[in-house]
Protein backbone atom coordinates (compact mmCIF):
# COMPACT_ATOMS: atom_id res chain seq x y z
CA UNK A 1 0.00 0.00 0.00
CA UNK A 2 1.16 3.30 -0.58
CA UNK A 3 0.03 7.11 0.54
CA UNK A 4 0.71 10.24 -1.81
CA UNK A 5 0.05 13.58 -0.56
CA UNK A 6 -3.03 12.37 1.67
CA UNK A 7 -4.94 15.10 2.55
CA UNK A 8 -7.88 14.26 4.85
CA UNK A 9 -10.37 16.63 6.63
CA UNK A 10 -13.54 15.71 8.94
CA UNK A 11 -15.92 18.65 8.52
CA UNK A 12 -13.63 21.85 8.17
CA UNK A 13 -11.06 20.62 10.20
CA UNK A 14 -7.66 19.05 8.70
CA UNK A 15 -6.70 16.20 10.35
CA UNK A 16 -3.65 14.54 8.09
CA UNK A 17 -1.65 16.82 5.53
CA UNK A 18 0.28 15.66 2.79
CA UNK A 19 0.56 12.23 4.48
CA UNK A 20 3.39 10.12 1.82
CA UNK A 21 4.14 6.75 3.27
CA UNK A 22 4.72 2.83 1.62
CA UNK A 23 4.01 -0.17 3.45
CA UNK A 24 5.93 -3.09 2.22
CA UNK A 25 4.74 -6.84 2.29
CA UNK A 26 5.72 -8.62 5.63
CA UNK A 27 5.62 -5.09 7.39
CA UNK A 28 3.57 -4.14 10.93
CA UNK A 29 2.27 -0.67 11.84
CA UNK A 30 0.63 1.25 14.25
CA UNK A 31 -1.46 4.27 14.61
CA UNK A 32 -1.19 5.50 17.87
CA UNK A 33 -2.76 9.47 18.48
CA UNK A 34 -4.69 11.31 20.97
CA UNK A 35 -8.65 11.21 20.78
CA UNK A 36 -10.18 12.83 17.84
CA UNK A 37 -6.57 13.31 15.88
CA UNK A 38 -7.84 11.73 12.76
CA UNK A 39 -6.89 7.43 13.36
CA UNK A 40 -10.23 6.89 12.61
CA UNK A 41 -10.68 8.57 9.60
CA UNK A 42 -7.35 7.80 7.95
CA UNK A 43 -8.23 3.71 8.56
CA UNK A 44 -11.68 4.69 6.96
CA UNK A 45 -10.06 6.47 4.00
CA UNK A 46 -7.77 3.69 3.78
CA UNK A 47 -10.11 0.97 3.12
CA UNK A 48 -12.48 3.96 0.85
CA UNK A 49 -15.11 4.70 3.24
CA UNK A 50 -13.87 8.16 3.38
CA UNK A 51 -13.00 10.36 0.71
CA UNK A 52 -9.58 12.09 0.80
CA UNK A 53 -9.20 16.00 0.12
CA UNK A 54 -6.29 15.56 -1.44
CA UNK A 55 -3.51 13.00 -2.35
CA UNK A 56 -4.46 9.13 -3.41
CA UNK A 57 -4.45 5.49 -1.58
CA UNK A 58 -2.33 2.49 -3.93
CA UNK A 59 -2.86 -0.69 -3.77
CA UNK A 60 0.06 -2.57 -5.76
CA UNK A 61 0.61 0.28 -7.62
CA UNK A 62 -2.72 0.99 -8.69
CA UNK A 63 -5.03 3.55 -7.52
CA UNK A 64 -7.71 2.79 -4.68
CA UNK A 65 -10.28 4.47 -7.38
CA UNK A 66 -9.39 2.33 -10.43
CA UNK A 67 -10.23 -0.99 -8.15
CA UNK A 68 -13.40 -2.82 -8.55
CA UNK A 69 -14.76 -3.41 -5.11
CA UNK A 70 -14.88 -6.81 -4.84
CA UNK A 71 -10.87 -7.47 -6.19
CA UNK A 72 -10.40 -4.34 -3.53
CA UNK A 73 -12.08 -6.76 -0.31
CA UNK A 74 -9.84 -9.27 -1.51
CA UNK A 75 -6.62 -6.98 -0.88
CA UNK A 76 -7.75 -5.39 2.66
CA UNK A 77 -10.10 -5.85 5.38
CA UNK A 78 -11.50 -3.52 7.97
CA UNK A 79 -12.71 -4.45 11.24
CA UNK A 80 -14.84 -0.86 13.17
CA UNK A 81 -14.51 -0.94 16.65
CA UNK A 82 -17.79 -1.29 18.38
CA UNK A 83 -19.92 1.41 20.31
CA UNK A 84 -21.77 0.21 23.45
Amino acid sequence: MQLQNLTVQQKQRCLIRDLNLQVEPGQCWVILGQNGAGKTSLLRTLVGLHHAQQGQVYWQNRAQSDWDLMQLARLRAYLPQGRN
